[in-house]
């Protein structure tokens, strides 16, 4: 499993590069980005929570951005 997780934590490192944030802020954007392509995330989003693919992705763009925006403030 070494070789798919290493893969996904590239993904999830590329993704937050790309809000060129920094320290502590760029650690929790990290963990949500994280969090956001989990198969156990969207598994409980679409199968449990009986909402579509498209707003899921609208969800966690706004969970994104919403940390990024709040810890801009601060």
């Amino acid at each position: 499993m070494e070789p798919f997780l290493a893969y996904w934590r590239q993904v999830r490192d590329g993704l937050a590069q790309g809000w060129g944030t920094q320290g502590r802020l760029h650690e929790r954007l990290r963990a949500v980005l994280a969090h956001a392509l989990d198969f156990q995330t969207w598994y409980a989003f679409v199968r449990e929570q009986s909402l579509c693919e498209d707003e899921v992705v609208a969800l966690m763009v706004q969970f994104v951005r919403c940390i990024v925006s709040e810890c801009e403030r601060e």
